[in-house]
C-alpha cells in the first residue's frame, strides 16, 4: 500500500496508552558513571598535541608532493589521510563549542576560536547556531536540518508517490 493511501487511512478506534513523559537530563546525568561528568585537562590538551601534531606533520608531507598528473593517486590519498587527521581538530573544537573540552571557559573559548579559525570555521557564530541546533533537535516543525516536506506540499506529494 502506498504511504499516501496510508496517510488517507481513519485512526484506529482504540485509543493507544499516554507515553511515559521523557527523562529530565538529570536524570539521564544520573545514569552515567561519574567519571565521564568530570573534565580531564590533562587528556584534553594531550588530545590537543596530537591532533595538532599529526596536522602538521600531515601538511608538511603535502608540501612533498609534486603537483603533476603522474602524483594525483598520492594527492587523493593525502586528502584522505589529511581530512582524517583534521578531523580531530574539528571533534575537539566541537567539544569547545559544548562546554566540554576544559573547565576555564575563558581558556575553553580562546582554545575553540583557534582551531575554529585554524579551520575556517568563524568560533562564536558557530557555536550560537550549533546550540539552536541542538535545541531544535528531532523537532519537525523548529529543526533546521532534516525537515521532511508536509504531504500537501507539492515535493511531500512527490515523495509519498515515490515510495
Amino acid at each position: 500500500m502506498s504511504r499516501s493511501k496510508l496517510l488517507q487511512q481513519p485512526a484506529p478506534a482504540a485509543a493507544a496508552a499516554p507515553l511515559p513523559p521523557y527523562p529530565s537530563k538529570a536524570e539521564l546525568l544520573a545514569c552515567l558513571p561519574a567519571d565521564l561528568l568530570q573534565y580531564k585537562p590533562a587528556k584534553a590538551w594531550g588530545s590537543l598535541a596530537l591532533s595538532l601534531g599529526l596536522s602538521l606533520l600531515a601538511y608538511g608531507l603535502g608540501t612533498r608532493i609534486p603537483l603533476t598528473v603522474a602524483a594525483a593517486p598520492l594527492w587523493l590519498l593525502y586528502g584522505l589521510i589529511t581530512g582524517t587527521v583534521a578531523m580531530g581538530c574539528w571533534v575537539l573544537a566541537h567539544e569547545c563549542g559544548h562546554g566540554a573540552f576544559h573547565p576555564n571557559r575563558r581558556l575553553e573559548a580562546t582554545v575553540g576560536f583557534v582551531l575554529h579559525s585554524l579551520l575556517l570555521v568563524p568560533y562564536y557564530s558557530w557555536q550560537r547556531s550549533h546550540a539552536v541546533h541542538h535545541a531544535n533537535c528531532n523537532q519537525l516543525e523548529g529543526g533546521e536540518t532534516h525537515v521532511p516536506s508536509r504531504i500537501e506540499s507539492a515535493t511531500g506529494r512527490w515523495l509519498a508517490d515515490l515510495a
